[in-house]
């Protein structure tokens, strides 16, 4: 498939919201033995770009793949700039840790930081062929012995080479989770490309579990909700931040007149 034929797919699909995307992944997805799914959040999750499951020997793999843009301005013309597509992998496991291994810009391992920092995550800055990392663990020593594992490192750098072009990417572990997100240009995301990063999570996922933590975590009340339950959650508060600034403003002004008035009567 040349270039243009690619741009052409993705871009402009043929019929339908984003079918040319799930067509496009199809060649990708299906001959690993996934099928298409409707998502976490059914259809209007699908409608958000294309979704993909996998199930074997009790684990289950989820795949979400969707456009990611920016908005720019041309004057006063506003536009949107595309900036990869986002695909992430979500991987039902025994493991009971939190563990983040990112790849990224200055800003965003900042942020990992400032996030593990107040999780009271280890920073391990010290791992063998992973410098060009950022990782951070709940457990420590745990960490450490499983990133002793050669196998283990070669899969890390097999999602997330020294040299790639990713605006971003994050392996990481939660309470019974793991996952794997990557934000990259969608003609990087090939067969070839994906049946890599399927392997080398399998081999992740399969080392973790086969010398789990001792010291386990539970999953917080937030990570045992049902997706669309988080997701009204996060929408709910997006839509009452306007509501409680106005509450705000509106009792600044009330004690303003209030405080005006009995000054006059005084």
């Amino acid at each position: 498939m040349t270039e243009h034929q690619i741009k052409t797919t993705v871009e402009k699909p043929k019929s339908g919201l984003f079918t040319g995307l799930k067509e496009y992944l199809d060649e990708s997805f299906l001959p690993l033995g996934f099928e298409r799914h409707d998502g976490d959040l059914g259809r209007m999750g699908n409608l958000a770009g294309a979704n993909y499951i996998w199930e074997k020997d009790g684990r289950t793999i989820k795949v979400h793949c969707s456009r990611r843009s920016r908005t720019r301005y041309a004057g006063e013309i506003r536009y949107y700039k595309y900036v990869g597509h986002s695909l992430s992998f979500t991987i039902s496991t025994s493991v009971k840790t939190r563990l983040n291994v990112v790849f990224g810009s200055g800003i965003s391992m900042k942020v990992n930081q400032m996030v593990s920092n107040w999780k009271k995550f280890a920073h391990l800055d010290d791992l063998e062929t992973m410098d060009h990392l950022d990782t951070f663990a709940i457990d420590g020593p745990w960490a450490r012995s499983f990133f002793s594992d050669t196998a283990v490192r070669q899969a890390i750098t097999t999602l997330m080479p020294p040299t790639n072009s990713y605006r971003s990417a994050r392996f990481g572990f939660t309470p019974n989770s793991g996952g794997f997100l990557v934000q990259m240009n969608i003609r990087d995301i090939t067969p070839d490309k994906v049946r890599d990063f399927f392997n080398a999570i399998n081999v992740l996922m399969d080392a973790a579990e086969a010398n789990l933590p001792m010291d386990e975590v539970e999953p917080s009340w937030m990570e045992q909700q049902p997706p669309r339950t988080v997701a009204a959650i996060w929408v709910g508060g997006f839509l009452a931040i306007p509501i409680l600034l106005m509450g705000v403003f509106c009792a600044c002004m009330t004690t303003l007149l209030i405080t005006g008035a009995a000054f006059s009567g005084g």
